[in-house]
């Protein structure tokens, strides 16, 4: 003689469409609901040096791609006469990653702005800010605002052997 095994009663006593508004909330935006970010922007750059002749120039920002990151931190060790960068104070190592970022990411960099920008701080740190916003944006790290998103919102990894939790 066999058994009935019971199953138990299962009560879902949330509001009708919650469970669904819940688990668009988790998936995140829709990409179409995305703003593209454009690969290529252009910054506008006017700057007196000081010797008080003003330069203006359009310049074309381009996000690196890997081999272009690479290239970027070779110009940067190069920068350093070829010695590795963590060798040298944090100050120091700044400077040479945001000119090399400088001449690698602009389409083509104008000679006064490499020539001043290697002898003004403020001149160098503002266009690099300019070049890790677009390239932040472009990889959706952060809104047009300059608040950064949620990792969650643009990535998910997963896998079913591995848990790795903070």
């Amino acid at each position: 003689m066999s058994e009935a095994v019971k199953k138990p009663i299962e009560l879902d006593l949330t509001p009708s469409g919650a469970k669904e508004k819940a688990q668009k909330a988790l998936e995140g935006p829709k990409p179409e609901t995305l703003v593209p970010v454009p690969r290529e922007m252009n910054i506008d750059l006017s700057y007196t040096d000081p010797d008080g002749f003003k330069h203006t120039a359009v310049v074309v920002s381009r996000v690196m791609t890997g081999s272009s990151k690479t290239l970027c931190d070779l110009t940067a060790m190069n920068l350093a006469g070829g010695q590795p960068l963590q060798n040298l104070p944090p100050g120091l190592q700044m400077r040479y990653l945001a000119m090399a970022r400088l001449e690698v990411q602009l389409v083509e960099c104008p000679k006064w702005l490499s020539k001043w920008a290697s002898e003004d701080d403020v001149l160098l740190m503002s266009i690099f800010d300019h070049l890790e916003a677009h390239n932040l944006r472009y990889f959706r790290r952060s809104s047009d605002s300059g608040e950064a998103t949620e990792v969650s919102t643009w990535l998910r990894v997963n896998s079913e052997a591995i848990d790795i939790t903070d």
